[in-house]
């Protein structure tokens, strides 16, 4: 009989491949045993014979291997159970693939090749999921030869795999096995953004390809997943490289002006070029990296050194040397801080798994292997940067830290090592090669010898020395000492000297040193040493000033310039240097611009202090920040003619103090130049303490934003907020004896925090009284809440354990549900919950769990995000 219609072949072909997949599945299983019999007879017959030979001193490994490593490998591989997915492609649509495929191998990459996305499936357990699924690869040899085919995969739908939307498929060897899954896992507890990446069994039209990595690919669900908001993520274009053969060019001056050249593009670039947010931020973040290629602002200004520091160190001591190269880096643009962060992806390529091949020692020290590379050259030229760089490099180089590493990830290597020894049982993860990379690095951070001082001359208050660095690590002058101790300290303060560069002569500076009384007839630096330090490094060292003068010759001079605030722009504004206080006088006084406080401060206003915001103005504090005003005399911050926007203190790591503060009429600061906050409060990564304090008539989206920081707020109020009035994210802290009266849309809005509330009373919201999501621990009592559209709700994974709780005229009590496909059900536990004229008591979605005064309620709703 003919079977008609290609639709009608492809049902009967998958049936045949799964069928054919169940049945070898099950063979296997039950020829395991003979195998593993069989493989210890071969290696003991094998090892008899080889004795008797005389070869066993040349030959002896291979039994070995088997005995020790290959069978329990075997056998741990067989045992394991990944997860196991289906991907099922049409015919006509596997035949593009394979086209395509052939015209990448015959061209040697996909790059110039229409490489279109076909549809298929992923079935998951129950599920099945629609997807759209094309090749990937620069590479073509080694992504696209061979049976193990890499992918890239898109998700359809509101749905996620393993809480991906997108991501690629790959031979595990593309990412050297486990060395990107632990390089990953590091670099996410350091708090660098990291896509996810997890090993899988994969099972193509039927046939069973072994394991796979799943790499996430980049987009707002791996970006949330990293607890930042969505923006652009931005790349040097690789295109050129490939189209031209370039890619593979050894020569630093060819990659040097390609890096000169290449266009910056951004990942997912027609999202981007569909909003006007996320497009002006693009080109914020265009023009960031440009400024920084051009030289015309310096790394500090355009990255985030803390987080680029420790991406580069944990590079390092991984031996990620590939990540780090020009045209695999990624940026996130932080539409918060209007910084780039960097991206951790593809850490290693297939030679780091094959000895000799292009992986000398010195690639893992990114400051010695890259210096001649541009890039690397303005980002280490930055003292800023490198100080931290060299901190974080010192940290974890310890044997210590890899010691902790390695026991915190134990089991879930084990695991992951399980399934990769499905297909592969001799490989084993090199945990020695981890120490060695260490122990290479801190014999570089150990070098004999540092730096070269020598005598210059002694005027009547000071000595002159001219000093130089020896190695390509930026050197901290701190001090000359005399035998018997006496210490001469710089005139200038900090000294410190930019690294050398290879083949070249030394670069002299001169350094005055303040004489004290007696000293001035020393005529020789023979008594003297110099006290310095690695930059960023713990560990003191000392060298000899020689007596003679040295060859003069030019010299780096060290000189920085750093960004200044325009707080001196303000007559009412006065700074304290012995103290690094800045003073607002006590008084009245009107803010028409824009008023930025530096790093390094303490901003002060006092009690009876009155701002009024004029004419745009808003106040941007990168320190710390100390209000305090009285019962009798608070400070005001307001708004007379209502444009004022706001206060926003980012970054200022010690904890700031509001007490007694009103904050009226404000809004946030205007959408500029990328710059984007919610709240016309904010504090990010600042922790901060408030008191008695007044949030009053505030026109934003959120009037006070919390964001990745620690916080307590105490006794306040917050009224007729038109949006949010609190809105906390990513959040730790404590809300006792406050009120929310009259809030526009949540009176608190929680997302991925631990916060513990007391004492509440919540008083008209035009939706939620408090909501709760993205994983958020939610602990109160004595809470009170009246007018609201939704009492309580808790989603995506929260949890929210509550006692006394008093509802009245509210439309719906309780809810539980998911609302984003990333995340799980919810739950709420309530002891002591009464209620007045609540139209509905709760909405709990299926999988969802209400415990209310001891009754467990069974989710049973679908889909209570869209009906609230």
């Amino acid at each position: 009989m003919e079977i008609k219609g290609r639709k009608t072949q492809d049902r009967l072909a998958k049936i045949i491949w799964n069928s054919r997949y169940e049945m070898n599945n099950a063979r296997s299983r039950a020829i395991l045993v003979l195998i593993v019999c069989s493989l210890m007879a071969f290696a003991f017959l094998g090892g008899a014979l080889m004795y008797r030979s005389g070869s066993l001193s040349s030959l002896g490994f291979t039994a070995k291997a088997i005995l020790k490593d290959g069978v329990p490998n075997y056998i741990r591989g067989k045992l394991a159970r990944p997860e196991r997915i289906y991907i099922d492609i049409q015919y006509k649509d596997f035949q593009s693939l394979l086209y395509v495929r052939s015209v990448a191998l015959e061209n040697g990459t996909l790059y110039g090749v229409d490489n279109d996305y076909v549809n298929g499936k992923i079935r998951y357990k129950d599920d099945s999921i629609r997807v759209k699924i094309r090749l990937k690869g620069g590479m073509a040899d080694q992504h696209l030869a061979g049976e193990k085919w890499s992918f890239r995969v898109k998700i359809r739908d509101d749905k996620t795999l393993f809480g991906m939307r997108k991501f690629a498929l790959m031979d595990p060897k593309r990412r050297s096995n486990l060395h990107q899954w632990v390089l990953r896992r590091v670099l996410r507890m350091e708090g660098v953004i990291s896509k996810r990446y997890k090993f899988v069994e994969v099972v193509v039209n039927g046939e069973n390809k072994g394991i796979y990595a799943m790499d996430e690919h980049h987009g707002k669900v791996m970006i949330e997943a990293n607890q930042r908001r969505d923006a652009p993520i931005i790349r040097l274009s690789q295109v050129p490289l490939w189209m031209e053969g370039a890619f593979l060019n050894v020569n630093l001056g060819v990659n040097n002006e390609y890096y000169l050249s290449a266009d910056i593009d951004a990942i997912d670039s027609g999202k981007i070029m569909r909003s006007e947010i996320l497009r002006q931020q693009f080109i914020e973040a265009q023009n960031l990296f440009n400024a920084f290629r051009n030289g015309d602002l310096p790394a500090h200004e355009v990255f985030d050194i803390d987080k680029m520091a420790k991406w580069l160190a944990v590079s390092d001591v991984m031996g990620a040397w590939h990540g780090v190269g020009m045209f695999n880096m990624k940026f996130y643009f932080n539409p918060i801080t209007f910084k780039l962060e960097p991206v951790t992806d593809d850490g290693y390529n297939e030679s780091y798994l094959f000895k000799g091949f292009g992986f000398p020692e010195e690639r893992l020290f990114s400051l010695s292997n890259n210096n001649n590379i541009r890039f690397y050259n303005q980002l280490y030229s930055d003292f800023l940067f490198i100080e931290k760089y060299l901190q974080d490099l010192e940290r974890v180089s310890r044997k210590s830290y890899m010691d902790n590493i390695l026991n915190v990830l134990r089991e879930d290597m084990a695991e992951n090592l399980n399934i990769l020894h499905k297909d592969n049982p001799y490989y084993q993860f090199p945990i020695g090669e981890l120490y060695k990379n260490q122990e290479y690095i801190r014999r570089k951070l150990n070098p004999y010898k540092g730096i070269v001082a020598y005598w210059k001359e002694i005027n009547a208050t000071s000595m002159v020395l001219r000093v130089a660095n020896v190695k390509e690590i930026p050197m901290e002058i701190l001090n000359v000492t005399f035998e018997d101790g006496t210490s001469l300290e710089p005139q200038e303060g900090r000294n410190i000297l930019q690294g050398k560069d290879r083949l070249t002569p030394l670069l002299y500076k001169e350094m005055e040193f303040m004489l004290r009384d007696g000293l001035g007839g020393t005529t020789s630096g023979s008594r003297l040493k110099v006290q310095y330090k690695l930059l960023g490094t713990s560990r003191l060292r000392s060298e000899p000033v020689s007596p003679w003068p040295s060859y003069d010759s030019t010299f780096l001079s060290g000189a920085f310039v750093r960004q200044q605030g325009n707080f001196q722009d303000f007559h009412f504004i006065s700074v304290d240097p012995s103290s690094n206080e800045i003073l607002v006088k006590q008084g009245h006084w009107v803010l028409n611009k824009f008023l930025i406080v530096p790093k390094g401060y303490t901003f002060i206003v006092k009690a009876g202090t009155n701002l009024d915001l004029r004419n745009g103005a808003k106040i941007l504090s990168y320190s710390p920040i100390r209000f305090i005003g009285s019962d009798r005399d608070p400070i005001i911050i307001k708004s007379s003619d209502s444009t004022g926007q706001g206060l926003a203190v980012l970054n200022a790591r010690k904890e700031s103090f509001l007490e007694n503060v009103v904050f009226e009429n404000l809004s946030e600061p205007s959408f500029q130049n990328g710059w984007h906050l919610t709240g016309a409060i904010t504090f990010y990564e600042s922790p901060v303490s408030i008191l008695k304090s007044r949030f009053l008539k505030i026109k934003s989206e959120d009037a006070l934003n919390i964001i990745r920081t620690r916080f307590t707020i105490k006794n306040s109020l917050f009224k007729k907020s038109s949006s949010d009035a609190l809105d906390v994210d990513f959040g730790k802290g404590l809300i006792q004896n406050t009120s929310f009266v009259d809030s526009g849309n949540d009176a608190i809005d929680l997302s991925g925090c631990a916060v513990s509330l007391s004492t509440i009373h919540i008083n008209g919201t035009g939706d939620k009284g408090i909501s709760a999501g993205e994983k958020s621990e939610v602990t109160a009592n004595h809470i009170v809440i009246r007018n609201a559209k939704v009492g309580i709700a808790s989603k995506d994974m929260s949890g929210i354990k509550m006692e006394d709780v008093k509802i009245f005229n509210t439309g719906i009590g309780f809810a539980a549900y998911q609302k984003k496909p990333e995340f799980g059900p919810a739950s709420i536990s309530i002891r002591g919950a009464k209620s007045i004229n609540v139209s509905t008591m709760y909405l709990i979605e299926r999988r969802s769990i209400l415990e209310l005064n001891g009754t467990k309620v069974e989710g049973t709703q679908r889909d209570v995000a869209t009906g609230i």
